[in-house]
């Protein structure tokens, strides 16, 4: 895992030489993994059944990917509790609301299945050493599922491709992106019967893209104007009925 409580406080911090850690899920002491190939992180000292045991071997793939999020912070927009309920930390919390998981080591069905009931609004980014597995292959869900290429992310299903590039930038690091943005895609392509080809399908989802952002800003435009015309009604009715008072107070004075 990327953070961790610094020793005898309540302090997010990423892995530091010499600093000591405890786990925020098991309150297990953590040992900071600092060497000059992959960025540092955090393992836990011993083997333990701890939820997060899944993020001690973490590698630079993953920890590379957490790091495209603008300004990572530890509880903010990296490694943040979704529910109390649920101990365990979401990879990245964008602005929009959206969280990304990503995955390289294998993990249990049940796992995955647990992470998608308590995220809901989410996405998976996978490594295509783990596609061939059955947590992914055996089960479907309505949660989008990328494989990472290294330049480009290929969903699941094969029915597109987008750029790593736009998807930092427009999905990560984006304000009005949901997952149901790849609902509209998949229903598209499914309902034309069409798999879009690897070079067509980068503008094809730009294309997309540019729609819905600007659907979504419209639709946050319009809520802005209705609580705006709803602030004056309110306002206007305060006013009229403190001009009614003070008539009365008038009349009975």
């Amino acid at each position: 895992m990327l953070s961790a409580y610094k020793k005898d406080t309540k302090d997010l911090i990423f892995a530091i030489k010499n600093i000591k850690g405890i786990c925020p899920d098991c309150g297990e002491e953590m040992i900071p993994k600092c060497g000059s190939i992959i960025p540092p992180y955090w393992s836990h000292k011993k083997a333990t059944n701890c939820d997060s045991k899944y993020s001690d071997g973490m590698s630079q793939w993953h920890i590379n990917w957490q790091n495209t999020i603008l300004n990572p912070t530890p509880g903010i927009n990296v490694e943040v509790y979704i529910d109390n309920l649920y101990r365990k930390r979401a990879d990245l919390v964008c602005e929009s609301g959206l969280i990304v998981e990503f995955q390289k080591s294998p993990m249990p069905l049940e796992e995955r299945k647990l992470r998608e009931k308590n995220y809901k609004n989410m996405i998976w980014v996978i490594h295509r050493d783990i596609e061939s597995s059955k947590t992914w292959s055996k089960y479907k869900s309505d949660i989008p599922i990328l494989i990472d290429y290294n330049i480009f992310l290929k969903d699941y299903y094969n029915l597109f491709h987008i750029n790593c590039e736009t998807f930092i930038n427009r999905i990560i690091n984006g304000k009005y992106y949901n997952k149901n943005m790849f609902k509209v895609i998949y229903d598209r392509l499914n309902g034309n019967g069409i798999v879009v080809d690897y070079l067509s399908s980068f503008s094809y989802f730009n294309n997309i893209l540019n729609i819905l952002e600007k659907n979504e800003i419209e639709r946050l435009n319009n809520i802005r104007l209705a609580e705006k015309a709803e602030l004056y009604r309110e306002v206007r009715l305060i006013e009229e009925n403190r001009r009614l008072e003070a008539i009365q107070y008038y009349k009975d004075h």
